[in-house]
């Protein structure tokens, strides 16, 4: 019934090393090349003619605008403008984030954000959903300052490209 199951578990080791919010972690797989169905570009399409209202520039258009809300969301530490605009699931994950921020008297900052490129990735369709990913390639100022203003990690000078898979 299962391709496979767990018979054993023994922990070797365990380390306390807290979550570390501050440093600088160089960004990796940038240069990656965007992992793409083969079948994405003809399910957009079959998505598009079912349903007149998608279109791939009205779907950038508005991954740009929650691109723009969630930044300004990060940034200002209060998820409640972006609710509607993301799952439970990615907002419980950014508020577990917010909330170790601020227990650590830190506050990170994505300054100047600018998405660059939207690629798409993949689109899946069912009874019920459809769901496109796309991966963004964009930039901004990454860095974290702490309750008296210092820049403890990243840069405020210096924009960071990064990429990232949305669905």
């Amino acid at each position: 019934r299962f391709d496979w199951a767990v018979s054993d578990m023994a922990i070797e080791s365990i380390e306390n090393v807290g979550k570390t919010l501050t440093g600088t972690v160089d960004e990796v797989g940038n240069d990656f090349p965007t992992v793409i169905d083969g079948a994405a570009s003809a399910r957009l399409r079959a998505l598009e003619t079912d349903d007149a209202g998608v279109t791939w520039q009205a779907f950038q258009d508005r991954a740009a605008m929650i691109y723009g809300r969630l930044n300004s969301a990060w940034n200002a530490s209060d998820l409640a403008p972006v609710r509607g605009l993301v799952t439970r699931s990615l907002c419980d994950y950014l508020r577990y984030w917010l909330d170790e921020y601020r227990r650590q008297g830190l506050h990170n900052h994505l300054d100047k954000a600018e998405l660059q490129k939207l690629e798409l990735a993949k689109v899946d369709r069912d009874r019920y959903f459809d769901a496109i990913t796309v991966r963004i390639r964009a930039t901004g100022l990454d860095f974290t300052v702490n309750d008296g203003g210092k820049v403890v990690g990243g840069s405020d000078k210096r924009p960071r490209p990064y990429s990232e898979y949305w669905t």
